[in-house]
C-alpha cells in the first residue's frame, strides 16, 4: 500500500500557518481543503473543466498556491482562493526575508519561496511518519514525493499520525494488470488501455538480448 499526504501542498501550508498563529489568513484555503470533492466538481462543470481529468483539476488547484492564472468562467470561490493565496505569499515573504533574498534570481521569488516552505514542511511530516514506522520496526518499501510505500502494517502509523493532526490517505498498490488498468483510467481519463497485458515470449527476449550483445561497445569520443 501507499501512504500519502492528503492534499499535500494545501495541508503543509495550513500546518505552517497554524504554527504561526495565522490560520485566519487561509479561510478560503481551509474551505477547499475540507470540501475538495465538492469544489472540484464545480470546476469540472465550468467551461475550462469540461473534459479535464481529476488529476488535471487537482494540479490546477495546487498551482493556485503559486500564482497560476485563473481561466475565465470559473466559479467565484476560485477567484477568492487566488486572492487569498496572493496574501499568504506576501505574508510568507515578509516573514522570511533572508530566504526570499535567496530566491531573488528566480522569475517569481515569492512563489518559489512558497513552494520551498511547503516542501520543507512536507519533509518534516514524512520524516515523522518514517520515525513512527521505525518505532514499530517497519521499513518503507519505497519513497514517494509525498508519501511512502509499505506493508499493510503502516495503517497503524496512519492512525497515530492522524492523532497528531496529519492527514494521510491509503492507496492500495496494484496487484495485477486489471488493478493497474483501473488506476490508469482514473488518473488519465483514457479508457483504451488493453484489457489483457501483452507479454514477450522468452524467444523474443532472447532475440533482443542477442542483438544488443552483438553490437559494438560504446566508446568515449
Amino acid at each position: 500500500m501507499d501512504l500519502d499526504c492528503y492534499l499535500s501542498h494545501f495541508q503543509m501550508q495550513l500546518r505552517r500557518l497554524s504554527k504561526a498563529g495565522q490560520l485566519d489568513l487561509a479561510r478560503e484555503t481551509k474551505k477547499y481543503y475540507d470540501n475538495r470533492e465538492e469544489y472540484n466538481a464545480m470546476v469540472a462543470q465550468s467551461e475550462w473543466g469540461k473534459g479535464k481529468t481529476t488529476k488535471e483539476i487537482k494540479q490546477f488547484f495546487t498551482s493556485l498556491l503559486y500564482g497560476a492564472n485563473v481561466p475565465p468562467g470559473m466559479p467565484t470561490f476560485v477567484g477568492e482562493l487566488w486572492l487569498e493565496q496572493a496574501r499568504i505569499r506576501q505574508f510568507d515573504a515578509k516573514a522570511n526575508p533572508d530566504l526570499l533574498k535567496k530566491c531573488s534570481e528566480r522569475p517569481r521569488p515569492e512563489a518559489t519561496l512558497e513552494y520551498f516552505l511547503n516542501e520543507q514542511e512536507e519533509r518534516l511530516v514524512m520524516d515523522a511518519v518514517v520515525t513512527a514506522g521505525a518505532a514499530r520496526k517497519l521499513q518503507p518499501w519505497s519513497f514517494e514525493h509525498d508519501g511512502i510505500g509499505g506493508s499493510a502494517a503502516w495503517k497503524d502509523v496512519r492512525r497515530e499520525m492522524e492523532g497528531e493532526g496529519v492527514d494521510l490517505t491509503e492507496k492500495p498498490s496494484p496487484q495485477n494488470w486489471d488493478d493497474l488498468r483501473q488506476l490508469l483510467v482514473k488518473e488519465t481519463g483514457l479508457g483504451d488501455w488493453p484489457a489483457v497485458v501483452t507479454r514477450a515470449s522468452n524467444a523474443d527476449v532472447e532475440t533482443v538480448r542477442g542483438s544488443v550483445e552483438a553490437q559494438e561497445p560504446c566508446r568515449a569520443r
